[in-house]
């Protein structure tokens, strides 16, 4: 899997199973504290990419992405 920007602190959790093709695909982002991010639901097999996003509040500035 690929995210962005790939820096320290934050860390991606990746929960997402994939399915029939034809199936629906779900999939969610959420933030729980500021540095960690899942990724759940699930993908039809042979599914085009998908894009998601989700804001991430920035506790320590100092951490932040440049």
């Amino acid at each position: 899997m690929f995210w962005r920007p790939q820096v320290k602190p934050y860390s991606v959790d990746f929960k997402v199973k994939t399915v029939a093709a034809g199936a629906t695909t779900n999939i969610t982002v959420k933030a729980s504290d500021g540095t960690k991010i899942t990724v759940s639901g699930q993908i039809a097999a042979g599914t085009q990419p998908v894009l998601r996003t989700c804001p991430v509040q920035i506790t320590t500035p100092s951490a932040a992405p440049r």
